[in-house]
């Protein structure tokens, strides 16, 4: 995998994104709403950061972008009676899904809107630009969709390994994930068991075994997230070589 997504995803990202997609959003059709504005929220937290690099790499400056985004969102909210209750898990990927109403709200929405359209001039999402622009500095060389896909992808193994983390601190077991997690994506070198284990007081087998388990625990968890992104559970395998490709460009 390339150098420029290597802080997401590890153990030195320091927040977690929420953790569904469909299920999160057509459970809105039928909820509260509070809960449907939770949801909303949700929406807001777990893509603002892929439409911003996709907008971005459209051409749209920093300011522009963060209008933009700002502004889909509140569009959205301003109909999320109406969105919830069209959405359609069978209309394929949720990212795909997101992404098209992105470009029919920049196509056909934005250059009629004010500020005051844009939410009462008021910005009800905290979008943090300069860490975005700084932070996650993609390949030149890729489109806008494949940046986007990108972001998306990374975000998604961000979220992974921050339910890693929680489930290992809800064992009581921190101090065993922030040593072992540095060699999850990665081949240990000679005698790095053994160094792992003096530390945690574990035998150089045990720490292999701990490893095979966080790895597939890794690996499931991935799984569970990728079926919340499509529409069936078919679909699983072609979007996991999907996010693969993604991760290599």
């Amino acid at each position: 995998m390339a150098n420029d997504h290597s802080t997401e995803g590890t153990c030195a990202t320091p927040r977690l994104l929420p953790t569904t997609h469909w299920t999160q959003v057509l459970a809105a059709r039928d909820a509260s709403e509070t809960k449907a504005r939770e949801a909303f929220a949700w929406l807001c937290e777990a893509y603002w950061r892929p439409l911003y690099v996709y907008l971005r790499r459209k051409g749209n400056d920093v300011e522009r972008t963060e209008d933009l985004v700002q502004g889909f969102f509140a569009h959205l909210l301003s109909r999320s009676e109406h969105w919830f209750s069209h959405v359609d898990r069978t209309q394929g990927r949720f990212r795909s899904y997101l992404l098209g109403a992105v470009d029919f709200y920049v196509r056909d929405q934005w250059q009629r809107e004010t500020a005051a359209k844009r939410g009462g001039g008021k910005r009800f999402l905290y979008i943090d630009a300069q860490d975005e622009e700084s932070h996650w500095d993609l390949p030149r060389h890729l489109t806008p969709v494949e940046a986007y896909e990108k972001r998306w992808a990374l975000a998604l193994l961000d979220r992974v390994m921050r339910l890693l983390e929680q489930e290992y601190r809800d064992r009581g077991k921190s101090a065993c994930f922030e040593m072992l997690c540095p060699h999850l994506l990665k081949e240990a070198g000679a005698g790095t068991y053994s160094e792992v284990g003096r530390k945690l007081g574990m035998s150089e087998g045990a720490v292999a075994q701990e490893i095979r388990r966080m790895k597939e625990r890794y690996g499931g968890l991935v799984r569970s997230e990728i079926q919340e992104t499509v529409g069936s559970p078919a679909e699983v395998e072609d979007e996991l070589r999907h996010l693969m490709g993604i991760l290599a460009q």
